[in-house]
């Protein structure tokens, strides 16, 4: 509170001074709704973009998954040697990324080797 305003001009005074911070409370509030509403586009930008990023990276392993069982069903690989080409593949990702990826990489190459064995059955010997 402004003691001069207070001081000559009593509650009159104190009214103004609430009326002032009144409207800088309304002020704040605004601003601070203004940059929550950017913050909340931004998160939904970005929301959509990683739905966007999953849904590709599963159709992307739907179909890696459907030609290594071609590969395997047309005897052009082994069971064997499609999950040995993945693992020397994502070892060589492994040592570029670092560390980080390296937990990535592992759950996935479990996946895909997974996925192989689920979708051909008994392994053939060519």
């Amino acid at each position: 509170m402004g003691w001069p305003r207070f001081f000559w001009l009593g509650n009159v005074g104190q009214q103004f001074d609430l009326a002032d911070h009144e409207a800088q409370l309304t002020w704040l509030n605004r601003k601070f709704m203004l940059r929550a509403g950017a913050d909340e586009r931004h998160n939904a930008k970005q929301d959509q973009r990683l739905e966007s990023l999953e849904t590709e990276v599963m159709r992307l392993g739907s179909v890696v998954s459907s030609l290594l069982e071609l590969l395997v069903r047309k005897g052009a690989a082994t069971d064997a040697e499609i999950v040995t080409t993945i693992e020397r593949g994502l070892a060589a990702v492994q040592k570029a990324a670092g560390d980080a990826a390296a937990a990535k990489a592992a759950e996935g190459k479990k996946k895909v080797a997974g996925m192989i064995r689920r979708r051909s059955g008994p392994q053939r010997r060519g």
